[in-house]
């Protein structure tokens, strides 16, 4: 179904009409049609509000196999995330604690944040968090992220995933929240007053692809639609439905309209003029000489409607009123050379941003991009492995970056040295058309052509006790209790090569034996099916790469197994490089099972 644009409320385009403010910006908007769902990699929730209300991001997460991360401040403790991310088996997701008022240099340096008004405090952190999740996605490769604030509910999976089947098209897709919608105060008391009120969408529930440098959130009330407005001058601005949002009283204390009303002129008069098609007007003080008297004539229309509508409740007006005249207060004292100041300055943090963006889009994990960020030491809890990194294909005709198949191994590669100190395996990647290309001399199956990954995966979480290497600094208490496989399927016991000759052990608790050794891909293939080939811990086999076995020895490993392990060894060092949460892997998997073996698939 092709996109379809309503048309606009007021006819001011072209020419030199006047612009005005408007209760609608809904034909800036493409709807996407009932497409075939598409995968999302990750999932950022900005949280403020107790962790019960993130119920909602947890259980999609989960259902659509999705990384999630959570950043904590204000009313959200992140050891209480952690604990409750350890409740979903399966959840992969990083919870990072901003609680303490985490400064960055390259984050705090934006001019924008400098401009007198712009930025009160009373907008908390939801700028930053949104910025981190934007980098922390082009660090780790993802290409479709969703942003959900923590009072968003009622949103399915399938439709989130026909938002992600959007970015084929779009910039961004945002679904619009309905029940209670996400207005300004100013807004919610037009409503209230009979007036006529649109609902745009916004950050709380939006799908972007990081890869793309689509702008960043700036320090002001509506950072969310200034991130928008390029998408929205272009036409790359999709919706994809509707999601509900928590009730709150906007009346409830006038300093929320004090605190938004800088932001809200900002981003309303920057609509308006995309709408127009006249943009470029906005670096001048004749428009914002202009504007800011509409919106006088605004808010001043909303009250008197409010006094004079019977249906409104007098208590529910005053508060109305109330906010409404503060608001207005502050209009008052906005100069329109400070909006003009606010543009240019606008513009130039756009370029600081690139660079910025350029910079950590160049690391080559969600790990490394959280190092760059100072934030490794903030994350106090992790599930299973983050979601792989995708194999970079050439810009379309039009510049932007296409939507990319994904592969397991830049992921693997950058996190084996991180994990066990291993210089990473040269593995296999899902090749283009006409890719040739093979492995590296000397790693397994070197010989020959790189093959296409399939989809049996493994994956595990480490939250209970260590055992026997409890007491290593590095090692949170370990227990593997979650595995699945992406493709469920019987398997037998996979085994999992080393790149360097070193063993890495986990240990069954009732003593087995942990594992045996898996000769090279080709080598007699009969063998190794069979189990001949088994080891001791630390056993050598100089003809074989050696390999640990994950799981229970012999039979068959299903999707719902359950696996408890002891401990973690890389070689004679226990549990190095393994924190709270990570997952303990390494590199290039071959399964035995009864058609010999098959490479591909990681078990972490």
């Amino acid at each position: 179904m092709g996109a379809e644009v309503e048309p606009p409320g007021d006819p001011f385009v072209g020419g030199q009409t006047p612009v005005t403010h408007q209760v609608s910006h809904l034909g800036l908007l493409r709807r996407c049609g009932l497409e075939k769902a598409d995968r999302l990699d990750a999932i950022v929730v900005p949280a403020s509000r107790p962790a019960h209300n993130l119920a909602t991001a947890m259980k999609l997460a989960l259902s659509v196999d999705a990384h999630l991360v959570v950043m904590c401040s204000g009313g959200t403790p992140a050891d209480e995330v952690g604990r409750m991310v350890l409740t979903y088996p399966g959840l992969r997701a990083t919870v990072i604690d901003l609680s303490d008022g985490y400064k960055h240099p390259e984050l705090d340096e934006f001019e924008t944040a400098g401009v007198l008004g712009a930025a009160p405090a009373h907008l908390g952190d939801l700028y930053l968090k949104r910025n981190i999740g934007l980098l922390l996605g082009a660090a780790a490769g993802w290409h479709s992220l969703l942003f959900l604030d923590d009072d968003i509910r009622d949103i399915p999976a399938d439709l989130v995933q026909r938002a992600v089947k959007g970015l084929d098209r779009f910039d961004a897709v945002g679904m619009c929240t309905g029940h209670f919608p996400d207005n300004s105060v100013v807004c919610h008391a037009n409503r209230l007053a009979g007036g006529r009120q649109d609902i745009f969408v916004s950050g709380s529930a939006l799908v972007v692809d990081p890869s793309r440098d689509a702008g960043f959130f700036p320090q002001v009330y509506n950072e969310d639609w200034l991130f928008l407005i390029e998408s929205a001058r272009r036409g790359a601005l999709g919706r994809a439905g509707w999601v509900t949002q928590l009730d709150f009283d906007p009346f409830a204390d006038p300093q929320r309209a004090a605190a938004e009303e800088f932001g809200d002129v900002l981003a309303e008069g920057l609509m308006a003029l995309v709408r127009a098609g006249r943009l470029q007007e906005a670096g001048t003080v004749v428009f914002w000489e202009h504007f800011l008297a509409e919106r006088e004539r605004f808010i001043t229309d909303t009250i008197g409607r409010l006094c004079a509508n019977p249906e409104v409740g007098a208590d529910a007006a005053e508060a109305a009123v109330r906010a409404l005249m503060t608001a207005q207060t502050i209009r008052s004292e906005i100069r329109p050379e400070v909006l003009v100041d606010y543009v240019k300055r606008w513009e130039s943090d756009r370029v600081r941003w690139r660079r910025l963006r350029e910079r950590i889009a160049a690391q080559a994990s969600l790990a490394a991009g959280l190092r760059s960020l100072d934030l490794t030491d903030r994350v106090v809890g992790r599930g299973a492995m983050p979601p792989a990194r995708a194999v970079a294909r050439k810009a379309g005709p039009d510049g932007r970056s296409p939507r990319r198949r994904l592969t397991p191994w830049s992921w693997t590669r950058a996190r084996l040295g991180e994990l066990a100190g291993l210089l990473a395996l040269e593995a296999p990647s899902v090749p283009e058309p006409g890719d040739h290309r093979r492995t590296s001399a000397g790693t397994a199956g070197g010989d020959r052509p790189r093959e296409p990954l399939g989809l049996r995966s493994a994956e595990t979480v480490v939250d209970g006790p260590a055992g026997d290497v409890s007491d290593h600094p590095d090692l949170a208490p370990g227990r593997i209790t979650g595995k699945r496989l992406l493709q469920p399927r019987p398997l037998e016991p996979e085994t999992f090569i080393d790149s360097d000759g070193r063993r890495v052990v986990l240990r069954d608790p009732q003593g087995k034996e942990p594992g045996r050794v898996a000769r090279r891909p080709g080598r007699d293939r009969r063998d190794q099916a069979a189990g001949d080939a088994m080891a001791s811990p630390g056993g050598r086999d100089p003809e074989a790469h050696e390999v640990a076995l994950v799981g229970r020895i012999g039979g068959q490993v299903r999707a719902t197994d359950q696996t408890d392990v002891r401990s973690a060894r890389f070689g004679d060092e226990p549990g190095r490089g393994v924190h709270p949460g990570q997952p303990v892997g390494l590199g290039e998997g071959a399964f035995a099972g009864d058609g010999g073996v098959e490479r591909g698939g990681i078990m972490v």
